[in-house]
């Protein structure tokens, strides 16, 4: 068979000339203009390698694993999961992680509907009969993979697109070198030990299912030690790349402007790379009906791309929301996650918010990814010699296998539960407005049902956000029936001295719109019918006095 090579770093790619021929379409050649990382390369300036890149490279770990099952050439389902793994990114709309997974703006990239309409256009630009026929029997490993139901999938699905399969091995290690994460792959041997077995599924029926055997006349220590490598890079590609702080942020920025802008799953956007999509949102938000979304979107879309990040102002890590969870006894539908992840829920939230305090749309955005995916990679299915033959497939983490080999289990859940704690919320604000951050942090506790993590506020907010530490030293002295009732005049009227003076609300303009509101307060409470006082202290004097305290020689 004739082959055309595509050179990635390190080695030739072989193609056939029907993949070939798919490379050669507008639709595959799009994905040159998708960013495999999303908005990381705001973080990291090289990760800018691309869906198209990966796609090649995916179907190459495709073709080696195949190799070890010993489905060769020409054999049962070669072909057509070679082309699956070409086309598993194909229904891919830009930045299509950011908008459809971590804050569910638009329905996953792999569902039915997108896949049926992608590959429909796919087989209409090729007019290639022996191509479309392939694509025809590439599209059911698809949509088995969309699916995620384990009753409808097999050996093939599971290959290309399940836990330790061709889309992993492809991408971890590239995502890794782009971004200078210092992991040294070492799963070379899991390569070795990739089989297919026959798994129960219920009534009678059973699937061959493509699992990791984890014995060779006894446990093999090198075949586990090569998933725990996996299972290591999988961890710091999360930690360190998909929840980086400045990565999340960036990602929240383009959700709210998305929402702002009311994006909906628009056929338009399978033509679109990453560059078109943002001209298309900037588009949106300066021809949107509501001037005030509109302009908030565009000041979102300016600022991601100047990197002019919004600063966090709000965290809530792993265990508290853990915690709330138990406080509210919730349901599967009504977790802290699955609340704050409902786009209509976080829009309604942060609009409320802003406009109480007088912040322009835009100034606040929310970043909450899923509490409950956990590390899909400990799910893979695995197999053991035992009496009698081959033990049916189950997964990594299951109690069979915390039977059978206790040690392995230990060292497995130890990582998955390191993965759980990486969960972060965060809550990003405008970086001109953070000297308000004090008033807004209070008003967030109350909305969420949560406090704000408490060591955040000591070692990050309070020394590294301007005007943070003064602003909160004069919101702190306000008794708290006072500051609940006037903080978003305070803010406002902040908000109007500034636009005044064509100046940003720093210190000195929130110690004045103090000063206003709690005079006018006062000339109403003698004026107006008697009642009972709250005292409201001149901390704009205050502030004043504190400086002096403060630069005072010591004795």
């Amino acid at each position: 068979m004739e082959y055309k090579r595509f050179r990635i770093p390190n080695r030739d790619v072989k193609l056939t000339e029907l993949e070939a021929m798919v490379t050669r379409t507008r639709a595959f050649q799009r994905l040159f203009y998708l960013k495999q990382l999303g908005l990381a390369h705001l973080v990291y300036p090289c990760a800018t390698h691309t869906r198209a890149g990966h796609s090649i490279e995916c179907l190459d770990e495709a073709a080696r694993l195949l190799e070890s099952i010993g489905v060769r050439e020409k054999g049962d389902g070669w072909d057509e999961v070679r082309m699956a793994a070409l086309l598993h990114d194909i229904g891919h709309v830009p930045f299509g992680h950011t908008l459809e997974d971590e804050n569910q703006v638009l329905p996953k990239h792999d569902k039915g509907g997108r896949v049926d309409r992608v590959l429909t256009s796919l087989k209409n630009e090729l007019n290639h009969k022996n191509a479309c026929e392939l694509i025809d029997r590439a599209k059911s490993i698809l949509l088995a993979i969309a699916a995620k139901d384990e009753h409808g999938q097999d050996w093939r699905s599971d290959l290309v697109g399940n836990t330790v399969c061709a889309d992993l091995l492809a991408y971890i290690t590239t995502d890794a070198a782009w971004t200078g994460i210092e992991k040294r792959p070492g799963y070379y041997r899991v390569y070795d030990y990739f089989t297919v077995n026959d798994k129960p599924v219920g009534n009678g029926r059973v699937q061959k299912r493509l699992c990791i055997r984890l014995t060779k006349g006894g446990l093999r220590p090198d075949i586990v030690s090569a998933i725990l490598d996996l299972l290591d890079m999988r961890y710091a590609l999360t930690e360190r790349v998909l929840f980086h702080h400045a990565k999340a942020v960036a990602s929240a920025m383009l959700a709210r402007s998305a929402r702002l802008t009311d994006l909906r799953d628009e056929p338009a956007l399978l033509q679109m790379g990453d560059e078109a999509f943002l001209d298309y949102l900037q588009t949106k938000a300066k021809e949107h009906p509501d001037k005030t979304n509109g302009q908030g979107a565009l000041m979102l879309l300016q600022q991601l791309r100047s990197r002019n990040l919004h600063k966090r102002i709000f965290k809530v890590q792993w265990q508290a929301m853990v915690e709330w969870d138990k406080s509210m006894s919730s349901t599967d539908a009504d977790t802290f996650c699955a609340k704050w992840r409902d786009s209509h829920t976080v829009e309604q939230m942060l609009t409320k918010i802003e406009d109480r305090f007088g912040l322009p749309r835009g100034a606040l955005v929310l970043w909450c990814p899923d509490g409950k995916s956990g590390m899909k990679l400990v799910r893979v299915n695995v197999t053991w010699e035992q009496p009698g033959g081959w033990h049916s497939p189950v997964e990594l983490r299951s109690d069979d296998v915390k039977r059978q080999f206790p040690g392995v289990h230990e060292r497995v859940a130890t990582i998955e539960h390191q993965y759980l704690d990486l969960w972060t919320f965060w809550i990003g604000m405008h970086p001109e407005h953070v000297t308000q951050a004090p008033a807004v942090i209070d008003a967030l506790e109350g909305e969420l049902q949560i406090k704000c993590d408490s060591v955040f506020i000591k070692t990050y907010a309070t020394p590294h956000l301007p005007g943070f530490a003064k602003a909160a030293r004069t919101y702190g002295t306000v008794d708290n029936t006072w500051r609940t009732k006037f903080a978003p005049e305070v803010s406002k009227r902040a908000s109007g001295i500034a636009a005044r003076e064509n100046a940003v609300v720093d210190e000195s303009t929130v110690g004045e719109a103090i000063h206003s509101v709690s005079e006018e307060e006062r000339k109403v409470t003698k004026e107006g019918p008697r009642r009972k006082e709250t005292k409201q202290p001149d901390l704009l004097n205050l502030a004043e006095q504190e400086e002096k305290n403060e630069t005072k020689e010591p004795k």
